[in-house]
């Protein structure tokens, strides 16, 4: 894995932390907030040969983009809590 795409998978993961960044508008799209201007939203859809973005990086490189981890991300999050739930022992 390239360091780009780990530092876009990073970004992806602080979007979701930070809640409220991300809207689903249908089953298949979703708005990510902007992180560098705040009054815009990004468009992820879910299609068929995979997700895709408007922002100028996924634009440029077609390859995801931190608005598509975050996305990813969100979509997991409840699986995730569930294979990391501890039970109590007694």
């Amino acid at each position: 894995m390239m360091a780009g795409e780990r530092m876009r998978q990073l970004r992806g993961m602080e979007i979701v932390s930070r809640g409220g960044q991300i809207q689903q508008v249908s089953p298949a799209r979703y708005l990510v907030k902007s992180q560098k201007n705040t009054s815009q939203w990004y468009t992820v859809t879910q299609a068929a040969f995979g997700p895709d973005c408007n922002c100028p990086d996924y634009v440029k490189r077609k390859l995801p983009c931190k608005h598509i981890f975050s996305v990813m991300f969100l979509l997991k999050l409840p699986r995730l809590l569930q294979l990391n739930e501890v039970t109590p022992t007694n």
